[in-house]
Parts: structure tokens; sequence; C-alpha cells
């Protein structure tokens, strides 16, 4: 079954998982028009169209390309087949590298995952070619908090599925209310530079790091916690931990949250190069 132009490349299916319609007799349905006007999921489908288009703008500007949706109604389908909504990506281009597919597959999957409870998390290992560098991580969990922020709490009457094509089908189902809006937090105290590892803890999405000064000396007297919303940070701290001298380079920022309490955020971590480690000594 064909769903996209011949020059289009599929992203995504939205399907309703409640039956729209009802067979009547041999030659009619019966068919629920209102609800096929399913704000909740009209309302992600365009957020995540928009925010396809600004990572394309962003990070993929000498590609003439763009992200649509299409609601369709299929000619022959079952039941909860008869209506679907689409994501595609359009090009002008000869040949699209499937690696770029695989990243805008990830973005949705991480997205639709992200805002509601129970539907997963950014905590997903198989990033493959799919992975995004630090910038481009940073512009999807704006892109998903800002959907937080504008639709926090609001209920999914009707529930429905993200089916997201790739070397397997990844099905997430959207159901439940939309996450709540987190305590807003302002941006406190930033840090640049090496860090020595004790270790991290991946289920609990932390990593634990010595910040350093220029001479190598430790700033605080015992390790700080970093929060970790990216598996393989967690991963990187952990392979730092289990060799001398345990040295990393970092990107991390403080926030403080509504009821006063700091928390500092990893942003990028990597394993300390020869000229970072140098001759070093703890004092």
């Amino acid at each position: 079954m064909t769903l996209v132009p011949e020059n289009a490349h599929l992203l995504a299916k939205i399907r309703i998982c409640n039956s729209l319609v009802t067979p009547i007799s041999a030659d009619f349905f019966s068919v629920d028009i209102g609800r096929a006007g399913n704000k909740p999921l009209h309302s992600m489908s365009d957020a995540i169209v928009n925010s396809l288009n600004k990572f394309l703008l962003e990070f993929h500007y000498t590609l003439a390309t763009s992200v649509e949706s299409r609601n369709l109604i299929a000619r022959h389908a079952d039941n909860q087949d008869l209506f679907i909504t689409v994501l595609s990506l359009n090009s002008a281009e000869c040949k699209i590298d499937e690696c770029l597919l695989e990243q805008l597959r990830f973005f949705i999957r991480e997205f639709a995952q992200s805002v509601t409870e129970g539907a997963g998390g950014l905590f997903i290992e198989d990033y493959r070619e799919a992975e995004l560098d630090a910038d481009q991580r940073f512009f999807l969990k704006d892109e998903i908090a800002a959907f937080i922020n504008r639709h926090a709490d609001k209920p999914v009457s009707d529930p429905f599925i993200w089916e997201i094509p790739g070397a397997e089908t990844v099905q997430v189902p959207i159901q439940g209310r939309f996450k709540k809006a987190p305590l807003q937090e302002r941006k406190n105290e930033t840090f640049t530079g090496i860090a020595q590892s004790d270790g991290a803890r991946g289920s609990y999405h932390t990593a634990h790091l010595w910040r350093l000064n220029d001479h190598r000396q430790r700033l605080t007297t015992e390790a700080e916690t970093f929060l970790v919303d990216y598996e393989p940070f967690a991963r990187i701290a952990s392979q730092a931990h289990s060799k001398s001298p345990h040295i990393v380079r970092i990107r991390a920022h403080q926030s403080i949250d509504a009821k006063g309490q700091a928390r500092w955020h990893l942003d990028n971590v990597e394993i300390a190069g020869e000229e970072d480690i140098g001759p070093f000594e703890l004092t």
C-alpha cells in the first residue's frame, strides 16, 4: 500500500486506536465525523512537522527538502486504517541519504515517546546512524519542552498510535494526558573544562564527577551528581572511571528550580585527550 507520492519518503504513520467507522450494511459505513478531527493528534502532528522543518533548516539547510503531513482515507482498508495521517519527507534531491531518514524518524520517535507518561523517554540505546550531535539533541529537547509547556496536562480523549518505520517498525501509543509542565527553572552557573569521573548510574540517569580547575585540583570535596538526558554520556563517564586517571572533558550547566534546588546537567562529555591529561596530579 503506497502512502506517499513517488518523490517522498514515509517518516511516520498515525492511526486512531478506536474505530471511527461502524459497518451498517454491505454498502455503507457509519462515520463519526466529529471524532475524525482528533485535536490532540493534529496538534502533535503539526508540532512535529514544524519542528522537523526547523531542524532541516538549522542542520541540513543545503538540502531542498521539507516535511509535510497528509490526512488520508483508504480506498480499501479495515476499519482501523480507514483514516490515517502520514508524515513524509518531500525532496527535490535525486537521492536522500538513508542516515537523514533515520535521523528524522528517530526525532519523531523521541518526541512521541516524551510527551505522555508511560510512552517511553529519552533513554533509548539504539542510536546507530540516527545519533544526533550535541546541538541537535539540545534542539530536540527544546522542541519537546515547548510542546509540553503548550499542551501541559491536556487530555487525549481518543488514543492514537505513531508507527515509525525503520529496520523494525516502532509503535508509540499516545493516550491519557500530555505531561504536566515541569517547574520552571532558571539557568545558574555553567562549566566547560576538565573533570574526573567517579562513575555513572544509567538507571538513575546520573553521572558522578569532580570538576577540576586549571591546576587539575578538585573544586569540591565530594563528587557532584550530574543529570544525564543522553544515555551514551553515562557510558562515557563509566568508561572513563574504569581507566586511570579517569579524566573527561565536559560541558555542563546548573539550574535552580522554583524551590531553590540547584542541579547540574551534563550537556556534553568526551574522554579527555593526552593534551588534556598531561602530568595529572590531584592535590
